[in-house]
């Protein structure tokens, strides 16, 4: 899937989640198996939280409009990628 929606808009998820994942310069096994666990079989709150840390690019606790309309665009574009329709999903 991260093929077919381009390297940029990859790339772009890649940061997005180590930054949701940790607050160092790595990700420790540990972090990445909690992530990888709540991804995969947390409850509606566990995921929750972690797209509310995929869109708090600063980790201030709040989300600022640029904030959700990076994720929003970020997450159209992939969409947008991986099924091209007639009209496009961003205006840009």
């Amino acid at each position: 899937l991260l093929g077919m929606i381009g390297t940029d808009i990859a790339e772009e998820f890649a940061f997005s989640i180590f930054r949701a994942i940790t607050s160092k310069s790595y990700v420790t096994l540990n972090e990445y198996l909690k992530y990888s666990d709540i991804y995969h079989h947390g409850d509606h709150n566990e995921r929750s939280l972690i797209t509310f840390r995929l869109i708090d690019r600063k980790k201030e606790g709040k989300v600022e409009l640029t904030d959700f309309n990076s994720y929003l665009k970020l997450i159209l574009s992939a969409i947008e990628k991986v099924q091209p329709s007639k009209e496009p999903l961003l205006n840009n």
